[in-house]
Formats: structure tokens, C-alpha cells, sequence
């Protein structure tokens, strides 16, 4: 998303107007700051003795992966600074005056290895599979990571209004 962000141009936008950086920062924060205490309410709420049946499971798995995919989204389009990193590296790698094929050359080259990057942690979390399912360990991730998206929100969320 970042990539075609770049190549359409609103990398500069966002980097030449601070304004926008800075108002991209500051509501990628906020909705950090939201992403944590909703999982913090989740940890706090959802880890009982509760029994579920296989449809229950399905469907949970299904709403699971919409929302995962829909946050990680609205968190990429949110992250001004890979913008602004995609645009000020992709230069090194093109020509001059690059052409729109160039661009997306270099744009799908750096898809890929992101790509490839999330395949290798997808597999490496997958080898710990049965220990991350357990009740308590899934509550103590699930819990620092409510609150590190709640202290990393408010850092970026405070440094932009200062």
C-alpha cells in the first residue's frame, strides 16, 4: 500500500507539507492508542472457561482474520514514516528520471521482500503454534501487547503536539 502510496506522488505531499505529516502522525497514534485498549478489554474479558463449538470457532476465525487484515490496513495507510522512508530510498535505486515501470520495478521488488518477510515470521510463529495457543501465555502476549500499542501511541501521538 505504502509503495503505491509513494509512487502516486503523496510520499512527497506528505513529506513536503509537514502539516500532513504531522496530522497522519498523530491519527496513526490515536488509533494505536484505540488498537491497545481494545485488546487490553479483550484480554481482560475473553480469556474465561468458555466452550465453544466447531460453527462458533469457524466464525470467530472468519470475523478474526476481517478485522486483522482491516487494522493492519488502517494501521499501514496511518505510518507516514514508511512513506516517507519508501520515498527517500526508492531514489538510489532508479534512474534519473525514472519512468512510471521503473517505479513500479522497484515498488514490487520492495513488496516482495516485505513479502517475504512476513511469510518467515508467519512460519517461525507457527513452529511455536500449540505453545502460543495456550490461555496464559496468548493472555500475557496479548496483555504487553495492549499496552506497548498504548505506550507507543501516546509517544507519537504527545511528540507530534509538542
Amino acid at each position: 500500500m505504502n509503495v503505491a502510496i509513494a509512487v502516486a506522488g503523496m510520499g512527497t505531499l506528505i513529506a513536503t507539507f509537514p502539516m500532513i505529516f504531522r496530522a497522519v502522525t498523530i491519527l496513526g497514534g490515536i488509533y494505536l492508542m484505540w488498537l491497545g485498549f481494545t485488546a487490553l478489554r479483550a484480554v481482560l474479558g475473553q480469556y474465561g472457561e468458555l466452550e465453544f463449538t466447531d460453527e462458533d470457532k469457524r466464525k470467530t476465525t472468519n470475523a478474526h482474520e476481517a478485522l486483522a487484515f482491516r487494522q493492519g490496513f488502517v494501521t499501514n495507510l496511518l505510518n507516514p514514516k514508511t512513506i516517507v522512508f519508501l520515498i527517500t530510498l526508492m531514489p538510489q535505486f532508479l534512474p534519473r528520471d525514472p519512468t512510471l515501470s521503473n517505479q513500479i520495478s522497484v515498488g514490487s521488488v520492495t513488496v516482495i521482500v516485505v513479502f517475504i518477510w512476513f511469510a518467515m515470521v508467519a512460519i517461525a510463529t507457527s513452529l511455536f503454534r500449540e505453545t502460543l495457543k495456550k490461555p496464559k501465555i496468548r493472555k500475557i502476549i496479548d496483555g504487553a501487547t495492549a499496552f506497548l500499542l498504548i505506550g507507543i501511541g501516546v509517544k507519537v501521538t504527545v511528540g507530534m503536539i509538542q
